[in-house]
């Protein structure tokens, strides 16, 4: 039998903040940004070619995506000015940013008398975005923003197919996306020109599965199941 096994976890914090600071600025720029791009392919075949021999096969890919991005001003007293004679406008952004790209590809066959592939895909995408304004006092001649944007794209691929004889071929796609955007203004005083709080989540999945059955008895079945929203763990 031959197999591969594809990992990858990414649990990377990215954070920006300021906290217990008393001052006065022309300008407050906060940004958190995170991304990452992940390309995971995992390919077995299985191969039997007499009715007294077997070979078996298995193709495991295993994606998980819990990293955090945070912007943070807190426990602080501003004062922010527009400064005379300059560009600064007196402004207040608090960002938080996130881009994921995921592509994964699990492909396996199996071919001739008692020929077996197992193909298995686990995507679990958690990411979490956050900007936050907490027991603050902050007074801007400009506008205030606190925005948390997240961004996830994922292509996933899943195909098993069998040929011949008692060959048989299983393919099972999980994908679990459970990513978080949020913002958070609370126990401050937030005085501006305007004020802006908006957390954005964009999700653009695109899935793929596919098998084959070619002659005598071979066997293929598929099954791929995505949440989003709502976690799978207790189900895998």
């Amino acid at each position: 039998g031959a197999g591969t096994l594809s990992v990858a976890k990414i649990d990377a914090a990215t954070t920006s903040r300021i906290k217990g600071i008393t001052g006065t600025e022309h300008g407050v720029s906060l940004t958190a940004d995170h991304a990452s791009k992940i390309k995971q392919s995992s390919a077995a075949a299985s191969v039997s070619a007499a009715l007294a021999s077997a070979a078996a096969g298995a193709g495991i890919g295993v994606v998980n995506d819990d990293s955090s991005t945070t912007a943070e001003l807190a426990d602080s007293t501003l004062a922010v000015n527009k400064a005379a004679g300059s560009t600064e406008t007196g402004a207040v952004d608090i960002a938080a940013r996130n881009k994921t790209d995921v592509s994964a590809a699990i492909i396996g066959v199996a071919v001739s008398e008692a020929a077996a592939g197992l193909n298995v895909s686990v995507n679990d995408l958690d990411s979490a975005v956050k900007s936050s304004l907490t027991g603050s006092t902050v007074t801007a001649d400009g506008a205030a923003s606190i925005t948390a944007d997240n961004a996830v794209t994922t292509g996933f691929v899943l195909s098993a197919d069998s040929a011949a004889g008692a060959a048989a071929a299983v393919g099972l796609g999980i994908n679990a996306i459970d990513t978080s955007t949020s913002t958070e203004v609370g126990g401050s005083t937030l005085t501006a020109e305007s004020i802006t709080d908006k957390a954005s989540e964009e999700l653009d999945v695109h899935q793929t599965m596919s098998g084959a059955t070619v002659g005598g008895l071979g066997l293929n079945a598929n099954v791929m199941v995505t949440s989003i929203g709502k976690a799978l763990e207790d189900q895998y």
